[in-house]
């Protein structure tokens, strides 16, 4: 298993140098030819696509026959809704960080508005497709034989890391082990794909709101804290369930992953200087 972890790091690795090179060339075209926002966003899809369906789709092709399921995975209502209600949660808690630590780092932009169906495209639709089958399907898949914690560490830390912003990371990794569940319990990844979508929609419509910005972090912060003290007692009274969760320590420490992991942050770390200089 170690080997088909350092496959993947180097396969992340390759990805993540096709991505942030369309990226690149996306911006500088939106600079060049005053294309606006909506050319970076484009060209983000397309580089997530070169990464997450092209480079890991042909491994997944090659190595289809490996990736195992829940046998018992079965589509119901309560999975999907109590999904979607954790990720409702999770959301709110990182807002309520957001806005107590004043801590957003995100790619300096020209404040251009983005069409509402524009964005449903690119920014929900797109993405969420890409990802779940890039981290859901292909990274989790094939290392599910080894554990369900254990895989859904990997590829949620993984996914994590991969954008490349601390406050991003965070959320990210807690949306992975929500989409690894609720795959590992439905075994359809047009579930996670679904709740997905659903999450990055709220990015794009919540901002349409008639003066959101004015109260709209506000409400966040106040619902964070009521869904912090709800995950908190959640927690604290399943505590004797929670399972004790071992990682093998080589499916991080190899030099792909290393690698991947140094590339990620190094971005972050520009993306905080260039933030902070803006």
């Amino acid at each position: 298993m170690k080997n088909d972890v350092k496959k993947i790091g180097w396969l992340l690795l390759l990805g993540q140098l096709l991505f942030q090179g369309t990226v690149f060339m996306a911006a500088f075209a939106a600079i060049l030819l005053g294309l606006g926002d909506k050319a970076t966003i484009v060209g983000s899809c397309i580089g997530s696509f070169l990464a997450n369906v092209v480079v890991l789709g042909i491994f997944y092709l090659i190595r289809r026959k490996d990736f195992t399921k829940n046998p018992d995975a079965k589509v119901t209502p309560k999975i999907i809704l109590g999904g979607f209600a954790v990720i409702l949660m999770w959301n709110l808690v990182i807002s309520l960080i957001d806005t107590l630590t004043s801590y957003k780092l995100s790619i300096p932009s020209s404040g251009e508005q983005i069409p509402a169906g524009f964005g449903l495209i690119f920014i929900a639709v797109l993405p969420a497709v890409m990802e779940e089958f890039a981290f859901r399907k292909v990274i989790f898949g094939l290392t599910r034989k080894h554990g369900f914690w254990p895989a859904a560490i990997l590829s949620s830390v993984i996914f994590g890391l991969m954008h490349q912003n601390i406050t991003q990371g965070i959320f990210a990794f807690g949306m992975g082990i929500i989409f690894c569940y609720v795959y590992e319990k439905t075994g359809k990844i047009w579930v996670t794909m679904l709740l997905h979508f659903a999450n990055n929609a709220m990015s794009v419509l919540l901002p349409l709101l008639p003066n959101y910005g004015g109260y709209g972090a506000l409400i966040e912060a106040g619902l964070g804290i009521v869904s912090a003290v709800i995950l908190a007692v959640l927690l604290i009274r399943n505590r004797k369930k929670l399972p004790r969760i071992s990682v093998p320590k080589e499916w991080f420490i190899n030099v792909p992953m290393m690698l991947y992991s140094i590339f990620c942050v190094g971005m972050a770390v520009c993306m905080l200087v260039i933030g902070a200089n803006v």
